[in-house]
This record gives C-alpha cells, sequence and structure tokens, in this order.
C-alpha cells in the first residue's frame, strides 16, 4: 500500500532528486532487498505485529473485490 499523505505540503516529497545522496556515497539497493530485510526486522522484534496501519487482511479482500 503506498504511503498516503493528505496534507498538501507533503505532495512533492517523492518528486526530490537523490544526486547530493548518491554524490555523497549512498549507495541504492534492490527493492526486493529492502522488503525483505524490513520484513525480517519486523518479525524479529519484540512486538511484532499489527502497529495501527495498512489494511485488515478482510478489508483488503473487500477492496479488491469491490475493484474488480
Amino acid at each position: 500500500m503506498p504511503l498516503w499523505l493528505a496534507d498538501r505540503s507533503w505532495h512533492g516529497m517523492n518528486a526530490r532528486s537523490n544526486k547530493r545522496a548518491l554524490a555523497a556515497g549512498l549507495e541504492l539497493r534492490p527493492l526486493s532487498d529492502t522488503l525483505a530485510d524490513t520484513l525480517q526486522w519486523e518479525l524479529d522484534r519484540e512486538d511484532a505485529g499489527p502497529h495501527g496501519a495498512g489494511l485488515t487482511d478482510s478489508d483488503e479482500r473487500e477492496l479488491l473485490t469491490a475493484l474488480t
């Protein structure tokens, strides 16, 4: 689920350039690696589980049904 920002002052957030970060030595990595590592980090946390964000499985199914 994409990041949803209702506050219009944040709408340009994803349009920012990464040129300065790359020039400073930042190395990009595959999104699949980031997602896998983030999931593993979440599963390893003592308080893993829902943190009040995202959709429940039933809400997701209902939304997908409505969209098809």
